[in-house]
């Protein structure tokens, strides 16, 4: 099941089709194929090229000479990622798009787009809902909002530290498995000076903070900590922001901070990690299809 563009016109060449693509973070090209992957939100879609000067096409189709394809059944934050991508191409070549609707006359719309693909989305929730009923192995659920909060703090990550005029770290949030319980935590090695997200738990991997034994020298290990358990220590920190909210520690952690991480008792948890695309939409499951919800598409991050 997935969502499907059609691009009639202007013709695009392979050679321009792959030129362009070559130039763009996030994708690989493979002969007539572009498959995006953004190993910071695991999120994917893939534009195909038709390399045409035959007008030779599946009889169902309008003729056209490249195709943008997107899966359903997945978080809805893959729209709001494909969505600028797919207007980068179009005003890149110039493109009309075949099945845009009615009245549109070809033009490519980003609130038309997410709101369609949004629709089949919802739908294919109910589809596999009613194939599976209960049994969703290998599926989790998260609430909407927590998923684009997630979501938009991954996608902003890179460009935030490029940003930054401050040394802090940022992380990106995973999702996984801690003994068959599903949590969202980021790693924060030896408690560095970070901005951190609120998330489930942090993930502690110690050297400077390993606790001293009385006999013998230290070694390294790793702790996991429930978000909740060091909130009050990181609560003087809060930055407040309606899309990226975050703890903003200074350059120099302090003390009852730092002391806290060396107390912690070394993890003993069995991880599994789990990707993003496994993590969908609770609201969709539990209540799928004919919603017409709204989605705010991405507009520039916060600084």
């Amino acid at each position: 099941m997935s969502y499907d563009l059609l691009f009639i016109e202007p013709a695009i060449s392979l050679a321009d089709f792959q030129s362009y693509f070559a130039k763009i973070p996030n994708y690989r090209v493979e002969g007539l194929t572009a498959i995006y992957e953004n190993e910071e939100t695991g999120v994917y879609f893939r534009f195909e090229c038709n390399d045409q000067t035959s007008t030779v096409h599946d009889a169902e189709e309008p003729p056209h000479y490249a195709a943008f394809d997107l899966n359903y059944f997945r978080p809805s934050f893959f729209a709001l990622e494909a969505a600028p991508e797919i207007s980068a191409f179009v005003r890149h070549f110039g493109c009309k798009i075949g099945n845009a609707r009615p009245g549109n006359q070809g033009v490519f719309d980003e609130n038309h787009f997410i709101e369609d693909w949004n629709y089949g989305n919802e739908s294919s929730y109910g589809t596999i809902r009613r194939l599976h009923g209960d049994s969703m192995d290998g599926y989790h659920f998260r609430p909407e909002q927590e998923l684009l909060r997630i979501w938009r703090w991954n996608y902003t990550r890179k460009s935030r530290s490029e940003a930054m005029r401050d040394d802090l770290f940022i992380p990106k949030i995973f999702w996984g498995l801690f003994d068959g319980i599903l949590k969202s935590f980021c790693a924060w090695p030896d408690a560095i000076p970070s901005i951190l997200p609120p998330v489930d738990g942090l993930w502690i991997s110690r050297t400077n903070l390993a606790p001293q034994p009385l006999f013998g020298k230290k070694s390294d290990d790793q702790c996991f900590v429930p978000f909740e358990t060091m909130r009050p220590l990181l609560e003087p920190y809060y930055v407040d922001s309606p899309t990226l909210p975050s703890f903003k520690l200074p350059l120099t952690v302090p003390s009852p901070i730092l002391d806290r991480v060396r107390r912690l008792e070394p993890m003993k948890s069995k991880v599994t990690g789990i990707h993003p695309e496994r993590v969908l939409v609770k609201e969709l499951i539990e209540q799928p299809a004919g919603s017409a919800r709204q989605i705010e598409i991405l507009r520039e991050p916060e600084l």
